[in-house]
């Protein structure tokens, strides 16, 4: 638990809770606890630039709460979580006036499912998170309501295991989401009430490793090459169409 005494966080509080059980082969269940009384960004309630971006005002301490539980199974590479949230006062910047606060408190569960299993070198992974808000609220219009993410990869070590390589696809799926709109001004994100089109983001990868150095290559959005075009990672920020990206990292010392 921390609670602050003096400055602009005074009387900021969080405390957080955690225990779980070991069931050996069957896996290990864990239950988590939190709550957090926060003050507003410095910034959400103090600025002057000018006619438009100015506002000086207290905004009152955001309040969240999150019950949740997970379970692992290492040996069969699943994870499964689920979380409760309590949410009130959260801050938010509309972009063409001054900061507020949110009256309603939402009430939102968030789901997630995964899995790691890989046989003889070839491996697939999922990730699967499923969010159910109020239809009304800010988080609603914030996050999507299902995201997935899968890899299916091939990773294997050559020549005495001096050379370590893994070779894939990773793809992500975005539904259902009404796209946040990015403000630098604040770096924050704020709803647009405009909706997204759902589409699958498919991405190409390649790395080497002999000893200290790593090679990455990388082919993003190959999605944009073979159906339409036009992917906005936000509101009014077009993600790049079909690009390369290539890397090294040396460690000199291990």
């Amino acid at each position: 638990a921390r609670y602050y005494l003096y400055g602009f966080n005074q009387n900021d509080f969080i405390a957080d809770a955690v225990a779980g059980y070991n069931f050996g082969k069957f896996g290990v269940i864990t239950g988590n606890f939190t709550y957090q009384l926060k003050e507003a960004p410095y910034i959400y309630q103090h600025y002057f630039y000018d006619s438009v971006a100015l506002w000086s005002y207290h905004l009152p301490k955001t309040k969240i709460m999150d019950i949740g539980g997970k379970y692992q199974n290492t040996k069969y590479g699943i994870t499964a979580d689920l979380n409760y949230y309590v949410a009130d006062h959260l801050p938010v910047y509309p972009g063409t006036s001054s900061p507020y606060i949110t009256t309603g408190v939402e009430n939102v569960f968030v789901a997630h499912f995964g899995n790691r299993n890989g046989i003889k070198g070839f491996h697939l992974d999922n990730d699967i998170w499923f969010t159910e808000a109020p239809n009304t609220g800010f988080i609603k219009q914030s996050y999507p309501m299902l995201f997935t993410k899968h890899s299916i990869y091939y990773e294997r070590r050559l020549f005495k295991d001096f050379l370590w390589l893994d070779v894939g696809f990773d793809l992500r799926i975005r539904y259902q989401n009404n796209a946040p709109y990015y403000d630098p001004l604040l770096g924050g994100f704020y709803p647009s009430y405009t909706t997204l089109t759902t589409y699958p983001i498919l991405d190409f990868f390649t790395n080497f490793k002999i000893k200290t150095v790593r090679v990455f290559l990388k082919v993003t959005n190959i999605s944009s090459a073979m159906i339409s075009k036009g992917y906005y990672s936000a509101y009014q920020y077009p993600a790049a169409d079909i690009s390369f990206q290539a890397g090294v990292k040396w460690r000199f010392f291990e």
